[in-house]
């Protein structure tokens, strides 16, 4: 794997790499972990290694044309299937890529194919990807990009290798205005006193969007917590309170407010109201309170 996935993800780099060392690279992989942790830039990097002509020492090269086509993203067996904004991706979409597997490579040893927020996928799709999943083409590989496990069917989950992705760490640091209004969000969220959207809204779009994925990934680790599987996390942002709220949350509580969160995220993208769009987040949490 490239210097680049060991700097982003050394753990992942190093299960990679030991995979392909061994010539046993499985052929299906989910690639589990929060939003931004570099999952898709280390599909990319697999391809390359795997593609690339001119490696050394099992590295990448970068300038080869398997390299550049996949750096470009029009490389033909390096194929990303992701839903439009907002929707979900359906069993046509499932379809077209199944029809895709079923031919040999065209310029590279195998096939990827990365589904980018698989949790986005229907019922109807994740049953109809289940066989190509057990048994893919020869010479074709799956990668699953996942932000909510618990969207995926039991028997998807059965049939892929999971790969744990932690949040990146920026060494930018935090803006301070960013973590307060992440800090009154999870606190909200948690029942712990109420949530002032009005200091998100001065934040503007790309600001509350930032408080948004960072409110998700302290629900995941919450969810990770609940599971037992601490070993999975780094430092934990605000442990007491989250700990606390343990107390109060099932495991499918924090999937429904996770789920909330994801889909409020990719609306507000394109929402031309943002003071609305957080109203209305916020009067949907509190309806998750009640139930």
């Amino acid at each position: 794997m490239s210097l680049k996935a060991n700097l982003l993800q050394p753990a992942v780099a190093a299960t990679l790499k030991k995979y392909l060392e061994r010539n046993r690279l499985p052929h299906a992989l989910l690639f589990l972990g929060p939003l931004e942790a570099g999952q898709r830039e280390v599909a990319a990097n697999l391809a390359k290694t795997i593609f690339c002509g001119n490696k050394k020492n099992e590295e990448s090269c970068g300038e080869c044309p398997h390299c550049r086509q996949i750096t470009a993203g029009h490389h033909p067996d390096f194929l990303i299937l992701e839903p439009q904004e907002g929707h979900a991706i359906k069993i046509e979409s499932i379809r077209e890529l199944i029809g895709k597997a079923s031919f040999k490579p065209f310029q590279a040893p195998v096939k990827i194919f990365v589904i980018d927020h698989a949790e986005l996928m229907n019922d109807i799709a994740q049953n109809a990807i289940l066989k190509t999943l057990e048994e893919p083409p020869n010479g074709t590989h799956f990668i699953l990009i996942c932000y909510a496990a618990e969207k995926l069917l039991p028997t998807i989950r059965s049939r892929v290798q999971t790969i744990h992705f932690l949040p990146v760490v920026s060494d930018v640091a935090p803006d301070p205005e960013i973590q307060a209004a992440r800090h009154e969000l999870l606190a909200f969220i948690c029942g712990e006193h109420e949530w002032k959207t009005a200091d998100t809204v001065s934040l503007e779009r790309e600001g509350a969007l930032k408080v948004l994925n960072l409110a998700i990934s302290d629900l995941r680790d919450m969810l990770i917590l609940s599971a037992g599987a601490e070993q999975l996390l780094g430092f934990i942002e605000d442990r007491p309170l989250k700990e606390r709220a343990l107390n109060s949350f099932s495991e499918d509580d924090l999937a429904d407010r996770i789920d909330v969160l994801s889909k409020f995220y990719e609306n507000m993208k394109a929402s031309a109201n943002l003071k609305l769009a957080l109203s209305v987040l916020r009067d949907e949490l509190a309806l998750a309170e009640k139930f």
